[in-house]
């Protein structure tokens, strides 16, 4: 309703809409310049991702729960 009011005042559409529909592309153009050898339907790069991330995920994990595991219970409670 806003955007039809401005539109039929100034003669095109708001300044606010013409960037948002700038934004994906620009997007899209900042991810091919930064991304060097990587196409969208880049198989290796989408597996490879969600698996580094999830190793480096289950390393920041396991570290606290290892130094954790070597503590006497007992003496963690009498030191509370």
């Amino acid at each position: 309703m806003i955007g039809a009011v401005c539109a039929k005042h100034s003669g095109s559409r708001p300044a606010a809409s013409r960037s948002a529909s700038r934004a994906p592309s620009a997007s899209r153009a900042s991810c091919r310049r930064s991304l060097f050898g990587v196409t969208p339907t880049d198989a290796a790069a989408f597996a490879a991702v969600p698996a580094l991330l999830l190793v480096v995920a289950l390393a920041a994990a396991y570290v606290p729960a290892r130094r954790a595991a070597r503590v006497d219970p007992i003496e963690a409670l009498r030191a509370e």
